[in-house]
């Protein structure tokens, strides 16, 4: 009786914590989630294309942001996949860091998924859908989701018939703004 007892004890406290087993991390790419981007990294001095991915001649040097939006910035050279192109925004909650999107191409998944998986671990969930266009053709796209107490990282490989895919790293402060 004793031995059961303290086995589901044991269960209680211990699947909770196997949940959240990866290492929840508190920022993105040093940029401290709930802290202000504006404050922690400085304004790009020249105008950049709002499209234009980190990694081309014309884009800066050096970390900075440039607004779009009250509540939103581009940032600039604070990509996580070295190599890879990528696009990244910040959005804002009462001047605090609430969500990161970083958008990249399609084919770049599978590198991009294995730098997730050696920051992260194993996902907490992984799964594929498909989806069919207005022109009757069907995309596929494989996601995988990290759930943990404050931040939910997930990845797409495809979020439109375009050949983009996403990252998405949410905070506890963006939920309450999202739509349903």
């Amino acid at each position: 009786m004793v031995k059961r007892t303290l086995l589901a004890t044991l269960a209680v406290i211990l699947v909770p914590l196997l949940l959240w087993a990866w290492e929840e991390p508190d920022h993105f790419q040093g940029l401290r989630f709930g802290v202000d981007v504006t404050q922690a990294i400085p304004e790009c001095l020249h105008a950049v294309p709002s499209a234009q991915p980190r990694q081309t001649a014309e884009a800066p040097r050096a970390r900075c942001w440039q607004k779009v939006a009250d509540d939103r910035v581009i940032l600039h050279n604070v990509g996580p996949m070295g190599e890879v192109g990528v696009y990244v925004m910040a959005e804002q909650v009462a001047h605090k860091l609430a969500q990161v999107s970083v958008v990249f191409s399609s084919p770049q998944f599978p590198l991009v998924l294995s730098w997730l998986h050696a920051q992260y671990g194993a996902p907490t969930t992984t799964a594929t859908h498909t989806w069919t266009l207005e022109t009757g053709a069907s995309l596929t796209t494989a996601t995988a989701t990290w759930v943990g107490k404050r931040l939910v990282i997930s990845i797409a490989e495809r979020v439109s018939e375009d050949p983009l895919g996403v990252i998405l790293y949410e905070t506890d402060l963006i939920r309450p703004h999202l739509a349903p």
